[in-house]
């Protein structure tokens, strides 16, 4: 598609007449796409709907923490737009582009995350210390680039299992991790930690012989330091021992 081309398209699905269908399309499937116990963030989100294609600052949520609630939406699979201006304002735009995919992520069990926790001897992957009692099991697999036979049950997970799928990092690391993943698989360009350019395996491109989605998909994960924090941090030792 040419760049002209891209620009029409682009300037039609921001026409008045398709932002009307949109929130029309959209209202109705509100409480389904975020559960109807979604009631701090679904008020926001209708905000941003009844104002499709239009700037919202932040402060008119009146939430202490609207950037959850911001994250929450597009882990929902909307498009938005934000820009940040002096005095800490921030504004966010919806645009009118159907949800690409409903991110469902998924819970473990209370046993099986102890015995993660003890495969993974309480190892906090982020800092390679002693993780606190907040760190949680991330899946180094990211859940945006699973599809329908992506999931697998965790009741009969062995060690080795445990060892593969899983690595131990804080709540906030998670959700930062999220926001890279979703930035890699929108634009092809794996993310990095603090600008670092390594990669253990592969480049700072997703290799596009590879799937984007399923479980093929996860080859081209591998490398990346959000990926398998221990084994970048272990290559990137191992490479700097060597020189």
């Amino acid at each position: 598609m040419g760049l002209i081309e891209l620009i029409r398209k682009a300037k039609l699905c921001l026409s008045e007449s398709n932002i009307v269908a949109f929130k029309a399309r959209i209202k109705p499937q509100v409480k389904k796409i975020f559960g109807a116990g979604a009631t701090v963030t679904i008020p926001i989100f209708l905000r941003l709907l009844n104002h499709c294609g239009e700037w919202v600052c932040n402060k008119v949520f009146h939430n202490e923490n609207p950037q959850r609630r911001i994250q929450d939406i597009k882990e929902s699979g909307f498009t938005l737009v934000t820009k940040f201006e002096s005095g800490r304002k921030t504004y966010h735009m919806l645009l009118p582009f159907d949800p690409i995919k409903s991110f469902t992520y998924e819970q473990i069990p209370a046993p099986i995350r102890r015995r993660i926790f003890a495969v993974h001897k309480g190892i906090n992957a982020f800092t390679g210390e002693i993780a606190s009692t907040s760190c949680l099991p991330d899946h180094k697999f990211s859940e945006i680039r699973w599809d329908k036979d992506t999931p697998e049950s965790n009741e009969s997970l062995t060690e080795k299992d445990m060892l593969a799928k899983f690595q131990i990092v804080p709540e906030s690391i998670n959700q930062a991790k999220r926001e890279v993943c979703r930035k890699c698989f929108q634009t092809g360009k794996r993310g990095m930690l603090n600008g670092i350019k390594f990669f253990y395996k592969g480049g700072e491109l997703w290799d596009e012989r590879i799937p984007k989605l399923g479980k093929e998909a996860e080859a081209g994960c591998v490398g990346c330091f959000w990926y398998d924090m221990l084994a970048w941090r272990n290559a990137l030792h191992k490479k700097t021992r060597s020189k």
